[in-house]
């Protein structure tokens, strides 16, 4: 199609929310049959994460022209989404991988069914098996395998500006890959990498994720958080149905496409499981079986918000690190300037330090594989230039348990009109009312500001309606202001007695 034809498609698919034109929406059998089943689809979803290497998705079709078994569909077979909305072309080629959920309707003589899909690669990277030894960094080992073994050869990894292939250190490491599967050794270069700077907010808290548009990243959270900024303000205000073509779908306040039609709030804290998963403080205990020794590394979430260079979604911890928790009972005043009366019933170790409350046990494999004549102390100051496998000597392991058990502390589900830019791995700006008797719109959660990071998205499309929605999962891993300094209720009082 023409730039001319897809301008004036994209015109059709402005100033209704979530609103798009199909182009094509095709299954194509091993025997090479293609049939469109845009008119039989009821509903699409889309998924990727930044948890999930590759994107995934589902669609639930009404047939009533016999395509099941016409087709001879059996879960191989390949579907084409061709999608124009005012932001943009979505084109991608998936795997149809499984049929399920079938049930049919002996009246309306049709029936219906769910077929899941993947890229195609998906597929290749749970099946094929490598066994092989890899050198370099995580990041150039990762890359080789994809494009050796995971039939990445013919598609560009790094394809714009807009997506990421961070290099990671150190550089001289060796990994012995016995029998593993693709997916097994992405997930160990995951895990393990570390950004290459020294202002890490977290150490080894890289992901690894595919985007709806088909790009693959390798980056780490400090740049979902410093760089993939999304520069659209959502808010949860009235749209009025606009006639004039020229109105930004994007202007804040107005655009049709910058509505957030609701939310939910799964958790908002849960600190019993942060305390259990590691969220906060943690140990890790090491053993060297060669030199038959043992270490201890402990971690305080404290540590990475007192780096002189930090990239927070916000700025300060999600609840008091530092502070005693103390147990305070009340009992009612007959009089005074107080209504309670406060008594310390219990009182236990902060946060920050209750290193037992998650342990984590390794080994380090330092001499295993070694050549050298005397054995290799890595305490020492000498500098190693012989290839070294995964060691476990500092806290690594645990700033990437503890950023992962953050993002289930304090979590959003947001609604917005369906687009096609929207990735998860970025930070988003989501306006909410306050929900209560407010004097003007600056009266919000100053503690929870705007800044939320996206983990997941699911992208719901409805062909026969043709629009949709993006339901995002967004998380927030830091707060705005210190719960110790910050005193809400000081300053609503003070609003009161001026009034």
């Amino acid at each position: 199609m023409s730039s001319t034809g897809r301008r004036a498609r994209r015109r059709m698919a402005r100033n209704r929310p979530g609103s798009f034109v199909i182009n094509n929406l095709t299954i194509v059998n091993q025997d090479k049959d293609a049939i469109g089943v845009s008119g039989i689809c009821t509903d699409i979803k889309i998924y990727e994460s930044i948890q999930n290497y590759f994107v995934k998705g589902k669609m639930t079709l009404v047939d009533g022209i016999g395509l099941i078994k016409n087709y001879k569909l059996v879960g191989q077979e390949s579907l084409t989404i061709d999608i124009d909305t005012a932001n943009g072309n979505f084109r991608k080629v998936f795997r149809i991988y499984a049929i399920d959920n079938l049930a049919g309707n002996p009246v309306k003589q049709a029936m219906s069914y769910r077929i899941h899909f993947c890229d195609p690669k998906m597929i290749t990277a749970k099946t094929k098996r490598l066994s092989k030894t890899l050198r370099g960094s995580f990041s150039s080992m990762l890359l080789q395998v994809l494009q050796e073994d995971a039939g990445f050869k013919s598609q560009r990894l790094i394809t714009d500006t807009t997506d990421y292939w961070e290099e990671t250190s150190p550089t001289n490491l060796q990994i012995v890959c016995p029998n593993w599967t693709v997916e097994k050794f992405i997930d160990v270069c995951v895990k393990n990498a570390n950004r290459d700077s020294q202002d890490n907010s977290y150490k080894q808290s890289m992901f690894f994720y595919q985007t709806m548009n088909g790009s693959f990243r390798f980056c780490s959270f400090d740049t979902m958080v410093r760089e993939l900024e999304e520069p659209v303000i959502f808010d949860m205000g009235t749209r009025q149905h606009l006639d004039n073509l020229e109105v930004d779908d994007d202007f804040p306040g107005i655009g049709p496409n910058t509505q957030i039609f609701g939310f939910i709030q799964p958790k908002r804290a849960d600190i019993l499981n942060g305390f259990t998963s590691g969220a906060y403080s943690s140990k890790q205990m090491t053993y060297d079986p060669i030199r038959k020794v043992i270490e201890d590394n402990v971690y305080s979430l404290n540590d990475s918000f007192k780096k002189k260079e930090q990239s927070h979604v916000s700025k300060f911890p999600l609840i008091n690190l530092e502070d005693e928790e103390i147990v305070y009972g009340a009992e009612r005043r007959e009089s005074g300037t107080s209504t309670y009366q406060l008594s310390e019933d219990f009182a236990d170790l902060a946060p920050k330090d209750r290193f037992d409350s998650y342990l984590k046990y390794d080994v380090n494999p330092t001499n295993a594989f070694s050549d050298e004549a005397k054995l290799i102390d890595t305490n020492s100051s000498e500098t190693k230039t012989q290839q070294l496998g995964i060691e476990k000597r500092d806290t690594g392991d645990l700033e990437r348990t503890s950023l992962l058990s953050t993002f289930n502390q304090n979590s959003m589900i947001a609604s917005i009109p369906f687009r096609t830019n929207i990735e998860c791995g970025t930070t988003v700006r989501l306006k909410f009312p306050p929900f209560q008797p407010q004097d003007n719109e600056n009266d919000r959660d100053l503690m929870q500001d705007e800044r939320y990071l996206v983990t997941h998205v699911r992208f719901h499309i409805l062909p026969l309606d043709n629009s949709g929605t993006c339901n995002l999962t967004c998380v927030k891993e830091s707060l705005a202001k210190d719960i110790r300094e910050f005193f809400p209720l000081d300053e609503l009082n003070a609003t009161v007695i001026t009034e």
